[in-house]
């Protein structure tokens, strides 16, 4: 007789009864579709009914006929598997549960009782004087305001409300509208900011009714030393029903069904219109950060920090591999079963009575090391010795073993990790954690996982995942709240065109995926994929975004269309249209990507570049550490909110929408159609979500002002009693606004005098060195134009383009581009210092040299024109550079060698001064230098110190005495 009693019987229980479910839904399925037999479509159809009407009579209750009927869709798929079944089976049964509905009859009950009530104290209230009051009816009186008047009804906020009224309350002002900012802590809610030590809470902007604000002004003229807060839930919730009916029928009896029925009173607020949507975000069921405090503080200003940034010169050319392959070998021999066995000799105990010995143990993984492996088995295994080195016991990397070994070499396996891109790997990642059985597993696995990848980015040069994937489950979510305003974009994209590694085609792409990113709401990762042929050409240039050869999209819903030029300001418009057009110009086919940097046009670019730099510009003009790529993404989906919710949102928050109330409406139709009814599923779609959900708890930032701004223009007028027991304002200045007013006095009218009695100053950015954004401010730069554009141009002319049309076509003066047909045709022209001199090209009718042809080399080509730009323009004390890198390319020229790639030199003080002229452009690591006769030069001495560093490799040849060869880093 089984002990077990309560939850653990009846779990058990129903995983007998599962198990006899599905056995005997095996056999039923053996029965009709025996695996021996392979079937036809009809056949199979006409015995799946059968089979179906069986399970139906067999298992009376759903939820069994669900477990037999999907137990037959697996069979069936196995056998198509297994057993090479041409059928298509029927798909899989899942039930889905209507939400809870919260405004049913229960809840309109209770808030009926509670408005009945709350009318009553208000009445009440207002005729009262504010010295005959207690403290604790001012309490009262505070904390109902701030729920039915400022519209806080979610209980967390309550409770961090009332705890912030024991010490002073720093009010402020921002979007024209003054709030606090409380931090606290509750369960079911994300964190959305982190503090100095890298803690992380949860921070709402509170704002403030008038009739909340005369409140605090009352409350803070009070003696409260002597007061204590409530302590607890029903403390608080007593004190707030203090001269209420409690016996009342359906009157709410605990704190969390009054917040709830507290919404009604805020949504029959006159004048005012709160769709379901923002009630259920006031009431705290639908969950929406707030910005964090210094980010919202940009809202209203201009400044941005002085002084230019500074590109992380490991950042340039990201797409350049680099992960270090010093330490592995390149031929490697032990498959990952062969590892796998031999980590499981070594961890195995010899007796199992006594402990693994740690020397033992670091000497076996040590021989283990000095073996052919392959790349992901070293930089596992070592990962093992820096732990056992560090911080771990045998026994603990014994658990690491049999955690993570299998799954990383199995995931990796056939994957070239040297070229693979952080998010492939972080795709790898999630795919291993999704695959972990248990969800304790996968917490276990995201930690180890998180570790060796930090370990593999320090000691290999793996490249930095963008997002963490470490989740503790002890800690609550954490939404990245941030918003990137009108000014701090401007200056953001004005700041790339001060990036110095970069051509004015580059700069020009980095600024389009920022403003499809921030206007369209693109994720990075659907710009890198995006091609030519998915951006329709018409006036609204509808984007596709779709799966393709070069990625994924990151869920079903992410399947859409979005429109690309009316979400545009006019001068994004033109910037976006000249390079689209360029690219279609430039690309052999509208299969080719729409956004590319560098010299490929056919490899992707690298999202942590571009991720980085991005965010870098963003960090130094807002000295804001937080703010990353994606808050672009953020940015657009809360400006869509704001559009949609405000109609006119331009003249209230200008550094947050750029459009008018005309563009605004014309974008809103276009996202949302005719009927907003349901416009958060609409604006979800557009945002590639497949319920607003995720809208709410990631990205919209701005519902708090929202509902504040609503509540703002409620229509109620105040009367002389509520303006005396409020303490909106004197009696003087009252009647005053009365005359100014036609006697209609409302709430948006009492904000300026309250402003001034409680001090309440506008918030601002706090920025070391700060000046006002002038768009025009920047002097016109001299254009740099890439290389890779040039020789399109050149490749152009040469298949009969009349330079004139392309000088238009690209804004590029004829006379430069007459400059280049000049340059290229002297270049041809030039011989090589041979017996019988070669033309420099094999076509003589081309005066263009081949392009390399690997996008690895096209990266290095690129890094290598950087490197020689920069020096070129250096001034150092002898001022020699431009004159040593010209000389040297003359000689290139002259002593190429045409048959293989390789320069040849036959003096060493040739070849030294030509590495010397190079040294901080190419390094010495990627030359190889190749040598024929040199055994016999009586000056070999000198040929080796030339060559020093250099690795050496022996020619075939016998007419040259040496010859340096560049040679590919792969």
């Amino acid at each position: 007789m089984s002990k077990e009693i309560g939850v653990k019987a009846r779990k058990k229980n129903r995983n007998d009864e599962i198990r006899r479910v599905l056995a005997k839904a095996s056999k039923i399925v053996d029965d009709f579709l025996p695996v021996e037999r392979s079937l036809q479509q009809a056949e199979f159809l006409t015995q799946w009914e059968k089979m179906e009407k069986m399970l139906r009579e067999t298992f009376g209750e759903a939820r069994d006929f669900k477990l037999a009927f999907n137990r037959a869709v697996n069979t069936v798929e196995n056998y198509r598997k297994t057993n090479n079944w041409q059928v298509s089976a029927p798909a899989y049964l899942f039930t889905a549960k209507p939400e809870k509905q919260t405004k049913n009859i229960n809840w309109v009950r209770t808030a009926w009782a509670f408005e009945q009530e709350y009318r009553s104290w208000h009445e009440s209230f207002i005729t009262q004087s504010s010295t005959e009051r207690t403290i604790e009816q001012h309490f009262q009186a505070l904390i109902l305001s701030f729920m039915c008047h400022s519209g806080h009804c979610s209980y967390p906020l309550i409770d961090a409300f009332v705890k912030q009224l024991v010490s002073s309350l720093n009010i402020v002002n921002a979007g024209g509208l003054p709030l606090i900012t409380l931090n606290y802590k509750a369960l079911g809610f994300n964190t959305n900011v982190y503090d100095e030590v890298g803690n992380s809470t949860t921070q709402s902007q509170c704002y403030l009714s008038p009739f909340t604000l005369g409140l605090i002004k009352q409350w803070q003229s009070l003696d409260i030393k002597s007061w204590k807060p409530p302590t607890s839930h029903l403390a608080l919730y007593n004190q707030l029903i203090i001269g209420m009916d409690r016996e009342l029928a359906y009157f709410p009896g605990s704190l969390k069904k009054l917040s709830k029925a507290a919404t009604y009173i805020v949504e029959r607020t006159e004048g005012v219109n709160i769709n379901q949507a923002l009630s259920e975000f006031i009431s705290g069921r639908t969950k929406s950060y707030s910005l964090p405090i210094d980010n919202l503080a940009r809202i209203d200003t201009t400044l941005v920090a002085q002084g230019g940034f500074e590109e992380n010169i490991n950042t340039i050319n990201a797409n350049v591999p680099s992960i270090s392959r010093s330490t592995f070998t390149n031929n490697p021999t032990i498959t990952n079963s062969d590892l796998f066995h031999k980590l499981k000799v070594a961890l195995k105990k010899a007796d199992p009575k006594q402990k693994r010995s740690k020397a033992t143990l670091k000497a076996s993984l040590l021989s283990i090391s000095t073996l052919s492996l392959p790349f992901v088995q070293q930089a596992l295994l070592k990962w093992f010795i820096h732990k056992l080195d560090t911080t771990c016991k045998p026994k603990t990397i014994a658990n690491y073993h049999s955690l993570l070994t299998r799954r990383w070499l199995f995931a990796f396996e056939g994957e070239n990790i040297e070229g693979m891109t952080h998010s492939q790997i972080a795709e790898i990642y999630r795919e291993m954690i999704e695959k972990a059985p248990t969800e304790k597993i996968k917490q276990n696995l995201t930690k180890r996982i998180s570790d060796l990848h930090a370990f593999c980015v320090s000691q290999f040069g793996f490249p930095a995942l963008l997002e963490p994937i470490n989740k503790n489950a002890e800690q609550p979510n954490h939404s990245r709240a941030g918003f990137i305003d009108e000014v701090l974009f401007k200056a953001t994209l004005q700041e790339i065109d001060n990036l110095n590694n970069l051509s004015n085609d580059n700069k020009d792409t980095l600024k389009c995926i920022a403003i499809l990113s921030f206007r369209c709401n693109l994720r990075i990762g659907e710009i890198r994929k995006l091609t030519l042929n998915f951006i329709e050409k018409s006036e609204i240039g509808w984007m596709q975004i779709r799966t393709n050869k070069i990625g994924n999209n990151k869920k079903p819903a992410s399947l859409r269309k979005v429109p690309l030029y009316p979400l545009l300001t006019e001068s994004e418009n033109k910037l976006v249209q000249e390079c689209i057009a360029r690219k279609r110009f430039l690309s052999m086919s509208d299969n080719n990507l729409a956004f590319t940097l560098d010299s490929d046009l056919y490899t992707p670019f690298d999202e942590l570049y571009v991720s980085s730099t991005i965010s870098g510009i963003l960090r130094h003009l807002s000295q804001l550490d937080f703010l990353v790529f994606h808050h672009l993404r953020h940015s657009c989906i809360s400006r869509i909110q704001l559009m949609v919710e405000i109609d006119d949102a331009y003249t209230l928050l200008p550094n947050a929408v750029p459009y008018s109330k005309e563009q605004s409406r014309a974008i809103t139709k276009l996202i949302c159609g005719q009927s907003l009814r349901n416009k958060y599923y609409s604006i979800a779609s557009f945002d590639g979500h497949a319920t607003p959900v995720t809208c709410f708890s990631n990205y919209y930032h701005f519902c708090d002002w929202i509902v504040a701004y609503k509540l703002s223009k409620s229509t109620h007028n105040i009367t002389p009693q509520e303006n005396r027991a409020f303490g909106l304002t004197t009696r003087r200045h009252f009647t005053h606004l009365q005359a100014a007013h036609s006697n209609t006095v409302r709430v948006e009218h009492c904000y300026h005098e309250l402003n001034v009695k409680l001090k309440i100053a506008q918030l601002a950015p706090n920025l070391l060195e700060a000046t006002e954004f002038q768009a025009e401010q920047q002097k016109p730069q001299k254009k740099k134009i890439s290389i890779m554009l040039c020789y399109e141009i050149l490749k152009k002319i040469e298949k009969g383009y009349a330079p004139e049309l392309l000088a238009i076509e690209f804004n590029i003066q004829i006379q430069q581009i007459n400059q280049w047909v000049d340059n290229a045709k002297y270049i041809q022209t030039i011989k090589t210092k041979r017996s019988n001199p070669a033309p420099r090209h094999s076509r003589r009718s081309s005066f263009l040299p081949g392009k390399p042809p690997s996008s690895k080399e096209l990266a290095f080509l690129d890094k290598i024109i950087i490197n020689i730009r920069t020096k070129f323009k250096e001034n150092n004390d002898d001022n020699k550079n431009k004159e040593r890198i010209i000389n040297m390319l003359k000689h290139a020229s002259l002593n190429q060698c045409m048959n293989q790639s390789g320069i040849n030199f036959n003096w060493p003080e040739d070849l030294e001064y030509f590495l010397n002229a190079f040294e901080n452009i190419i390094p010495r690591s990627y030359w190889r230098v190749v040598t024929y006769t040199i055994e016999q030069s009586a000056i070999l001495d000198e040929w080796e110190v030339a060559y020093r560093n250099i690795k050496l490799r022996k020619g075939k040849k016998q007419n040259q005495l040496a010859q340096l060869d560049e040679a590919m880093y792969a």
